[in-house]
């Protein structure tokens, strides 16, 4: 067996346990649902969102249909603009360790508020995925990958009162094991979504990309926005 098949093995089975629990909960999605909307709601009712709606009155995911509006990211802009020049517990209670931009299918970019229980969703999320993935297709396990889960941006940008905009690489997303495990098994360098000439990641993207015979996992969009 060669490293790549070592390394995305030990990453299968760090991920086994969220795989499980992820299991179990698919047993009984509406309450699992549920649950996971109240305990959000417990912790967040004492922000300016959760009081303006009355979180604290919420019994149920129906309770919170009726109080809550269909809402879309321009409702959010203000709020957003207020996290980004340093008030908290306007959205969350947990403070906004950063500005994730993404965009969408319409529109120009957007910014979410990124918190350590976010974070924490997403390694969830991520580790569910990998093991169904590896275990369901064991060849992947021989090769490495390619992840491009979020635009890149400037190194160093930051909102007036210095929160940072942007991770400085996909892994970023990740715990610090399965970081660790990423950054030995990605064909690109993450220094390469740094370049700041488009062209040039674009050029130096599909280099490392052709020259890795070992490619089994290509996740994400190809894209490169500047903000």
């Amino acid at each position: 067996m060669n490293a790549a098949w070592w390394l995305n093995s030990s990453w299968m089975l760090r991920c086994s346990g969220e795989a499980r629990a992820f299991q179990r909960a698919t047993g009984g999605v509406a309450a699992t649902q549920a649950e996971v909307l109240a305990a959000i709601l417990r912790r967040n009712r004492d922000t300016e969102f959760g009081r303006k709606h009355g979180l604290s009155q919420v019994d149920g995911p129906r309770a919170y249909q009726d109080r809550v509006p269909l809402s879309r990211y321009d409702d959010y802009a203000d709020a957003i603009r207020r996290i980004g020049e340093g008030e908290r517990g306007v959205l969350t209670r947990d403070p906004v360790e950063l500005l994730e931009p993404t965009s969408g299918s319409t529109g120009g970019e957007k910014l979410i508020p990124f918190t350590a229980s976010l974070r924490q969703q997403f390694q969830r999320a991520v580790s569910a995925w990998v093991f169904d993935l590896f275990r369901h297709r064991p060849a992947l396990r021989q090769g490495r990958a390619y992840w491009s889960i979020s635009p890149a941006v400037a190194a160093g940008r930051r909102t007036a009162c210095g929160i940072r905009i942007g991770f400085d690489d996909d892994a970023a997303y990740l715990g610090a094991a399965q970081r660790w495990l990423i950054q030995r098994l990605q064909v690109v360098p993450p220094d390469v979504c740094r370049l700041s000439d488009v062209e040039s990641f674009q050029y130096c993207t599909l280099w490392f990309l052709l020259r890795a015979a070992d490619l089994t996992v290509y996740k994400g969009a190809f894209t490169h926005t500047r903000g």
